[in-house]
């Protein structure tokens, strides 16, 4: 739910440039990009979203960035990932 909304307040009634990177079976692997930058990036970097190994590959970019965002995230509190208790 956190990760719809984050995305909606910010992708609904803005201009953004869809691509569309390949398909995985039926499922389509695409990149948003809204005026301010990648939104899979904006959700792996707050912990809202994970790399996954066979999609990431699909991607223009290549996987270097969101995995590099993917490792920063425990340290950064609330969202998908946390740390395990005692740990800070």
């Amino acid at each position: 739910m956190q990760a719809k909304y984050f995305t909606e307040t910010r992708l609904l009634q803005q201009d953004v440039k869809v691509i569309l990177e390949g398909q995985n079976n039926k499922t389509l692997v695409g990149t948003v990009l809204h005026p301010n930058g990648n939104i899979a990036e904006a959700l792996v970097r707050d912990g809202l979203a994970k790399v996954v190994d066979w999609s990431v590959t699909l991607v223009t970019g290549g996987p270097a960035r969101l995995r590099d965002l993917e490792k920063c995230v425990p340290l950064r509190g609330p969202g998908l990932w946390t740390l395990p208790s005692g740990q800070r």
